[in-house]
C-alpha cells in the first residue's frame, strides 16, 4: 500500500491517491473541510485472481502539460500511467512492461 499526496483538481487542496492489493486504485479529493469526501476509483484496471496487484504510485507531470499524472505501478503486470486530460478528468495510458 502506498499514498500520494497532490493538488489533483487545482483546488488548492492536497487530494490522496492510494495503490493497495485488495481495491483499485483511488483518488481522495480533499473537501477543503478536513474530510475527503469525493472518492473514486481509477479507471479500468486490470485483476488477476480476484486481486488488484498494486505496488506503488507515483504523482507527477509525466506528460509535460502542467497537470499532474499518476504512474500506478502493479506488481507482475503492465503499469498505468493516468494522463491528465483536464482538470478532474484522467485517461487511462496501460503501460506494456512484461516484454
Amino acid at each position: 500500500m502506498e499514498i500520494q499526496k497532490a493538488d489533483l483538481n487545482k483546488d488548492g487542496n492536497q487530494d490522496l491517491v492510494v495503490a493497495n492489493w485488495f481495491k483499485p486504485p483511488t483518488i481522495y479529493y480533499n473537501n477543503s473541510n478536513g474530510g475527503f469526501n469525493d472518492l473514486r476509483p481509477l479507471p479500468s484496471l486490470a485483476v488477476e485472481e480476484g486481486v488488484y496487484i498494486g505496488h506503488s504510485v507515483g504523482i507527477n507531470d509525466f506528460n509535460n502539460d502542467s497537470k499532474p499524472d499518476i504512474l500506478y505501478a502493479r506488481n507482475g503486470s503492465n503499469n498505468t500511467a493516468y494522463l491528465s486530460q483536464k482538470v478532474g478528468n484522467l485517461q487511462d495510458n496501460t503501460i506494456d512492461t512484461n516484454n
